[in-house]
């Protein structure tokens, strides 16, 4: 009867650690997706949109294609490049919650040629 108690408890607090770090992976990848297509979108050759398509390239092979669909880039103030992606938060691993979503964004500095 002692073990019950002890392991409803202890299988919740486990199952909501692995919920945040599968929310902060989701997260930390994502941003370092969109900084990355900033700076391609930011190179003197380039156009911001180049740089939401590599990030959504990214987004789709890191991840899922699944969290690669909102993806958008425009000129920032002061000369930067900013790519914006607005992502589903996950919920119990790769289950997706449509309804809740993170608005995520990478900016890098245009490049004068």
């Amino acid at each position: 009867m002692d073990v019950v108690l002890v392991l409803i408890p202890l299988t919740i607090l486990v199952v909501a650690i692995l919920q945040v770090a599968m929310v902060v992976f989701v997260r930390t990848t994502v941003v370092d997706a969109l900084s990355e297509g900033a700076r391609v979108g930011a190179s003197a050759d380039r156009s911001p949109a180049d740089g939401a398509a590599y990030a959504s390239d990214l987004i789709g092979r890191s991840l899922s294609p699944a969290y690669a669909g909102a993806v958008s880039a425009g000129e920032g103030p002061g000369g930067t490049v900013e790519v914006a992606a607005s992502v589903p938060v996950p919920v119990l691993g790769v289950l997706t919650l449509h309804s809740v979503t993170m608005q995520l964004a990478g900016h890098a500095l245009r490049e004068v040629p």
